[in-house]
């Protein structure tokens, strides 16, 4: 099958995530409901049996490491937050991944690209679902505080690994950066060095969970977005089969399956809302493979 040219790209570092046992599901399913995409994993020597035995090209994140933009960002990048935020590696990672997409569509010459974090279910065939967002630069996840689904312009991307840099070097910036944070156990994250960028370089963004002909896509299972939610001890509903269980006991999006799609139910609207993506943060293994097994059964 000829593949068209805008490909999906995950990127996952293995010791910041710790278990994998995620990724045989988010990977295959993937591949299956996008079989006309190139699907190109950049990742380590750790994880690199999982995209192999997947469907997914593999590419070892140190071969995109090296260039001028990266040697820059060695030198001005510092952590800043609080000592209670304990996640100083993977701070400057979800900085540093950045860089290493740039070098990386650079290299394959790729204008348009999806990107999703690696515990994403990728539900539908995605160039179905570009038209959406020709007229922007890129859409965002993360309540409007990251650059994440698809990318219509790569140059979105230079522009913004070359900001992350320029930020660093502004001493007046972090200063107040560091006041924000005060005691609090935060850091200063791409998601605060995004919104400065989508501020000061007018970019055309939106976001990727705007409902547009009647379909979403889910940026986190486990907060509710104007959609119905359940808890554990809620009854299965009578008409539809209702996914439910949380890992951590916390509110989920009640999801619906039905003619091998599936649903959130708007509250707003009280309409069902097709969901294309679904972010599986902080959920079990149980969770992906009930997603997982229904679409794959019903592809």
């Amino acid at each position: 099958m000829k593949k068209d040219n805008v490909p999906i790209i995950f990127i996952h570092k293995t010791n910041l995530k710790g278990n994998l046992y995620f990724l045989k599901y988010t990977l295959d399913i993937a591949s299956k409901t996008n079989k006309n995409k190139n699907l190109y994993f950049l990742g380590d020597e750790l994880n690199k049996k999982y995209p192999i035995s997947n469907g997914w090209t593999f590419y070892n994140i140190d071969n995109f490491s090296n260039s001028k933009e990266i040697e820059t960002f060695e030198k001005v990048y510092k952590y800043i937050g609080s000592p209670k935020h304990g996640r100083e590696e993977w701070v400057k990672f979800v900085f540093k991944r950045w860089f290493i997409i740039n070098n990386f569509i650079k290299e394959k010459k790729i204008e348009k690209f999806w990107t999703f974090d690696s515990d994403n279910l990728i539900l539908t065939d995605l160039s179905l679902q570009e038209y959406k967002f020709k007229d922007y630069d890129c859409t965002e996840q993360c309540n409007g505080m990251c650059m994440n689904g698809f990318i219509n312009n790569s140059n979105v991307v230079d522009r913004y690994v070359n900001k992350i840099n320029e930020l660093f070097l502004r001493e007046e910036y972090l200063n107040q950066v560091i006041k924000e944070i005060g005691n609090n156990p935060w850091a200063f994250t791409e998601m605060k060095a995004y919104l400065t960028f989508k501020e000061e370089e007018k970019i055309k963004s939106i976001l990727l969970s705007t409902i547009i002909d009647n379909e979403t896509f889910d940026e986190c299972l486990c907060q509710e977005h104007d959609m119905e939610t359940i808890n554990n001890n809620q009854f299965i509903n009578k008409i539809f089969d209702i996914f439910r269980m949380s890992k951590f006991h916390r509110q989920i999006k009640k999801l619906y399956f039905k003619d091998g799609q599936i649903f959130e139910k708007n509250l707003k609207t009280n309409s069902f809302i097709k969901v294309n993506t679904i972010n599986m943060s902080w959920l079990s293994l149980g969770h992906y493979r009930k997603i997982y097994n229904y679409i794959i059964k019903n592809l």
